[in-house]
């Protein structure tokens, strides 16, 4: 029997496997793993030896659906454009005996294959392997469950943030052992020297969370990690004394006692007082560094005086000498300093997590659970020591193809897993494996997404050098979008990345990232250019923060809607929940409004998951209320916090009391007792309830229910769910109409005719950022440590961790700009898109207005316009293809109570009729609210600890708690008659919880207008208050507690509140808030410290003008 070629232009390679997609958004990467799929199942592929791997459950079941619908298509005779992109993947060096003559298969033996093979997955459609890379994970680990020794039965644990609750809890409470209160009492009393805002269960939960981090789990698995309490409190102590006795300390010392001759001369002489000032700076650098601000400890000379130095000819010779070296000295001692106190910084956190890990360890064997987010490091494991193919084998599996979709968010100890198993694949020749992904659209590094895997595919033996095809073309074609949304965003990044802010380095990356060798000339290779035609983009610069821009967003949506758009073809992205939530809440003012405007906008309904929470929803805070109201009336008497919130909204405490006497009494279940809350406090007598917050009950029942299955019935417990997860859950809104508004991270894969985009206003860069950068420790410190967690920020750019800095910002600004990318790619045919761009009092942009649209605003050209005041400027015309919009005053957006009115923009849209009306059913439309004016019952944190702790320390940290209360008060302050109102509203709000405390805030308070009869004046009506305003020092942004204006006699002051010790900082802090008012065009200014804690007499300090510091 004769072998015939399947011939044509086979994008396969059998002698280069491995086939890398390089693809654009918007550019067919489903479509394409469909045919690759496909076009395998065509040349006789059996579909159970094909895995195909993606990355959310959505994009899985869109994967199935279209294998399905292609191959039941194409056996009807259809699909013919995709038929042809099938046949590109089918391997020219595969056999069929079935060929026609001269080795071309027919289409029609090609359409018959396709209906055997439709029938036969359709028949067995469990073993059709389109998974998540989680999913398959878990396969993985269940069929290892005996080779890896784990108990039959094993249950995948989902929710870590509980287990990891749990074990916080224990910790604190019944594992208190003496070394782990001494190791409490020690993190503690360090949070308390550093004066800092902390949640002592909330700070040790979140450090624990870190040990689920894919990257510390990777090396923890190696033994990179040390975890013994007495080892790193040993280490941490060698570390502190290392500082002491460092040789740096000497030789700066030797060059300070040179100085020391030659201060009274130095004092006469010019520039003689900068030396002084230096030697100052040095001195309390060694001694008390923390006293300095970070940008000038361990400074000494500043680089400006160190050039001028050589001019410096009448100072002698021997000082000068002295002081340019001990600032040469006390600099280097400062990277020493920074690199000893980073590398310790969460040496207590780590001595801590090794409890937690054990506690943690212990419960899961007892209820014989494994982590979901331990998988890919327990595969990790085995797979070292193990054969891949062997592990494949015994797991019951044998692939012959693989295909990975968003490759680009592959983590790295998921690649670890999965390329082992790839190796086994390509080494048997006939199989293939085909990545896509797109590096400009990995925006979930947060979640230990790596694109820099993706981008070394191919260019060494680890990554597949050998096997890799460079021949497997990228798909550059968008699809998706229209000719001017395509222009749009192709035109801007190449305009991003050839801005001179971007390092060589920089540059080379993002080049090779975002380098689409575009032009307009060349623009119709990257559109569909036969069928998208038009489109609009529209940018709007505001130079006023508040809700002007949601506003102007619902007047596009109501001019839309009108020239009859569909809601469903709309989608509004966010970059956080906070963003969404805000969007819904200004859509329901709006409702309540008596404005006739927005007739079609009060029509609209929302989906979202990011913005509809549970606690967002009055009804059920008020079942959480209740059943604390039970819960405390069985342990600590009724609790009247829980009791008044109740009988404000529902009046009904007689029926509260009962059903809290029969509750403790018949000891109901949790489930039982929810739903007795619901019927007694939000039922009408016939147990109807007629509210508007429906879908909050039934989604709160749900949850009460999966808690329950999972967890048991515990009030107490599952009210601790509710503070720490619970709380924050979304609810589900199923509608076939309505605008859908998430967040760019959940818009990944989806696109929308219509897309607004109305916060473009995240950060390039962010300075700091709450998660740890784990670095091996410093080999200058001499230590057995091997990695540890260091905290970013400025201190980490001035140690030996400087190049792991510059590495982790580096690619936090790749990760911002790829935000962008996907926000702005989700666009079919408009796209609307705005952002705030505040102006300080010297005319140009303060520091918050550079973020990461600050580079639309630059590529428009617009920041002269908007620096003029200039109002809606379109200049489109030349461009052809976009307008863009400035928006500077107030004036063009304006929203009163009763009324929301807009003014009309002249925009220019292209004409488009959509010969595909929705015809279908309507929905029913389900009014669903969120009480913007939510309430949180505030949770003390636990009163077993303090005890424990001595009373001292517990006096601190009483202190502390209610310092940050008496500033929340102030805040909300403008005269002093309104202090008893202000102090309802916070114990209404269960953050004042007796009387007693009310009394004593009272006379804390007030104490700033009773002990001083100038600030008595400052609390009373000729003086206009800005509490906590933000002002502006060199485009820096400040927010002094209060600065006060008296517009008679043209004065300002500036005030800050401290309720701890003085401090020379807090000094420096409000010479920066009056310099800052200085330059905003205050001349007359003022600065004073209240030290809430000192005697009447001596609180206030007036703040003097700053002396020049040469």
């Amino acid at each position: 029997m004769q072998k015939k070629l399947i011939s044509g232009g086979s994008l396969i390679d059998l002698h280069k496997p491995l086939n890398v997609c390089r693809a654009s958004a918007g550019t067919g990467k489903t479509f394409t793993l469909a045919a690759y799929y496909v076009g395998l199942l065509l040349s006789g592929v059996d579909y159970r030896s094909i895995l195909a791997i993606t990355f959310t459950n959505k994009a899985t079941a869109e994967m199935r659906e279209r294998i399905m619908g292609y191959l039941y298509a194409i056996s009807q005779g259809g699909e013919q454009g995709f038929l042809a992109r099938a046949k590109e993947f089918m391997p020219s060096t595969m056999y069929d005996v079935r060929c026609t003559k001269g080795g071309v298969v027919s289409d029609e033996v090609l359409q018959q294959r396709a209906g055997e093979c439709f029938n036969a997955m359709l028949l067995d459609y469990d073993n059709v392997q389109v998974q998540t890379i989680d999913s398959f994970l878990q396969t993985l680990l269940s069929g290892l469950a005996s080779i890896l020794k784990m108990d039959v039965g094993l249950q995948t644990e989902l929710d870590i943030q509980h287990i990891v609750t749990t074990a916080v809890d224990q910790l604190i409470t019944v594992e208190m052992t003496d070394e782990v209160q001494r190791l409490i009492e020690d993190y503690l009393m360090v949070k308390l020297d550093n004066d800092t805002r902390w949640d002592m269960r909330k700070s040790i939960r979140e450090m624990a969370m870190e040990m689920y981090n894919e990257s510390v789990q990777m090396l923890e698995a190696e033994g990179q990690i040390e975890f013994e309490a007495e080892k790193i409190e040993l280490w941490r102590n060698k570390i502190e004394e290392s500082l002491g006795t460092h040789p740096l300390r000497a030789d700066i010392e030797a060059q300070l006692a040179v100085l020391a001759n030659y201060e009274a001369e130095l004092a006469t002489i010019p520039n003689g007082k900068a030396v002084l000032l230096a030697q100052q700076n040095i001195r309390t650098s060694l001694d008390t560094p923390k006293e300095l601000k970070p940008e000038v400890r361990f400074r000494g000379l500043t680089d400006g005086q160190i050039e001028k130095s050589v001019k410096w000819t009448k100072l002698p010779q021997p000082a000068l000498e002295a002081i340019l070296r001990a600032t040469e000295l006390i600099r280097q001692y400062g990277i020493i300093y920074n690199t000893a106190q980073l590398t310790i910084a969460f040496s207590r956190d780590m001595q801590l997590m090794g409890a937690l890990r054990t506690i943690i360890q212990r419960n899961l064997t007892e209820t014989n659970c494994a982590l979901l987010a331990q998988t890919a490091n327990t595969l990790y494991k085995a797979l070292k020591q193990g054969d891949a193919d062997f592990i494949l084998e015994k797991v019951g599996i044998r692939y012959k193809h693989v295909l990975i979709d968003e490759f680009q968010d592959t983590s790295a100890l998921q690649w670890r897993v999965i390329s082992q198993l790839l190796r086994d694949i390509l080494a048997n020749t006939g199989n293939t494996v085909l990545i896509v992904g797109d590096i400009k659209q990995s925006i979930y590094r947060w979640r230990n997404g790596d694109w820099h895997i993706m981008d070394a595919l191919g260019k060494d033996e680890t990554h597949f050098q050998n096997a890799y095809n460079p021949a497997f073309p990228p798909l550059r074609r968008n699809f998706r979008s229209s000719e001017n949304v395509v222009k749009f965003n192709l035109g801007l990044f190449k305009y991003i990345i050839e801005q001179p802010e971007w390092s060589q380095q920089e540059r080379e990356l993002i080049q090779a990232i975002y380098g689409e060798d575009y032009t307009e000339e060349k623009i119709d290779a990257f559109y569909q250019s036969d069928k998208k035609k038009g489109g609009i983009v529209r940018f709007r610069a505001f130079t006023q923060k508040g809700d002007e821009i949601i506003f102007d967003m619902f007047n596009t949506i109501e001019e839309r809607l009108a020239a009859g758009e569909r809601q469903s073809d709309m989608m509004i992205l966010v970059r956080n929940k906070k963003e969404a939530q805000q969007i819904v809440d200004i859509h329901r003012d709006i409702l309540l409004s008596n404005t006739e405007q927005y007739n079609h906008v009060r029509e609209v309904s929302f989906v979202s998951a990011d913005s509809f929470q549970l606690e967002a929803s009055q009804a059920v805070q008020l079942i959480i209320a209740a059943l604390r109201y039970i819960l405390h009336s069985n342990t600590h008497g009724e609790d009247e916090i829980e009791k008044r919130f109740i009988a404000d909204i529902t009046g009904r405490t007689t029926e509260l009391q009962q059903l809290c006497a029969r509750a403790n009494e018949q000891k109901l279940p949790l489930f039982q007792l929810v739903n007795e809350v619901i019927t007694t406090l939000l039922c009408d007598k016939d147990g109807q309830y007629q509210g508007e917050e429906i879908a909050y009950i039934n989604a709160f029942l749900d949850e009460t229910r999966n808690y329950i299955a999972t967890y048991g019935s515990g009030l107490e417990a599952f009210l601790l769910y509710w503070e720490d997860v619970l709380h924050g859950k979304s609810i589900s809104v199923a509608t076939t109409n309505a605008i859908r508004i998430m967040t760019i991270h959940a818009s990944k894969g989806l696109q929308a005719k219509i897309l607004f985009v109305p916060y473009c206003t995240w950060t390039k860069e962010k300075t700091t950022h709450p998660q740890k950068i784990w670095c091996e420790a410093a080999e200058e410190l001499n230590t057995e440590l091997k990695y540890v967690p260091i905290p970013d920020g400025a201190d980490m750019e001035r140690s030996h961790y400087n190049k792991e800095y510059a590495y982790e910002h580096q690619n936090m600004r790749i990760d911002n700009l790829n935000m962008l990318y996907v926000a702005l790619t989700r666009a079919e045919d408009e796209l609307y898109i705005s952002a705030e761009f505040p102006v300080n009092a010297n005319g140009g942009f303060s520091a918050k207005a550079d973020h990461i649209g600050m580079y639309i605003l630059q590529y428009t050209g617009l920041e002269n316009n908007i620096l003029r005041g200039e109002n809606i400027i379109p200049i489109g015309e030349e461009n052809g293809y976009a307008e863009y919009d400035v928006q500077c005053t107030k004036d063009n957006v304006q929203r009163t109570k009763d009324n929301v009115q807009c003014t009309k923009d002249d925009v220019r849209r292209t004409k488009d009729e959509n010969p595909f009306s929705f015809n279908g059913a309507e929905d029913k439309k389900a009014e669903i609210w969120s009480n913007k004016n939510q309430v949180r019952f505030v949770q003390s944190q636990e009163g077993m600890l303090y005890t424990q702790m001595g009373v001292e320390a517990y006096r601190r940290m009483a202190r502390m708690e209610e310092g940050t209360l008496c500033h929340n008060i102030f805040a909300q302050i403008q005269t002093k008659d309104q202090l008893e109102h202000v102090l309802d509203t916070f114990q209404q709000r269960g953050e004042i919880d007796s009387q007693e405390q009310r009394q004593t805030l009272r006379q804390l308070i007030s104490s700033a207008w009773e002990g001083n009869a100038e600030m008595n004046s400052w609390f009373t009506d000729p003086w206009i208050v800005k509490r906590e305003h933000a002002v502006y020092k060199d485009g820096e942004e400040l927010r002094p507690d209060r600065v006060m204006i008296n517009a008679q006699t043209n004065e300002a002051i500036v005030l800050d509140y401290k309720f701890g010790k003085e401090n020379k900082k807090y000094t420096e802090q409000v010479h920066k808030y009056m310099e800052a008012l200085r330059q905003m065009g205050h001349p007359n200014v003022r600065g004073y410290l209240w030290y809430a804690r000192k005697p009447k007499g001596q609180q206030l300090i007036q703040v003097r003008k700053e002396k020049n510091n040469g």
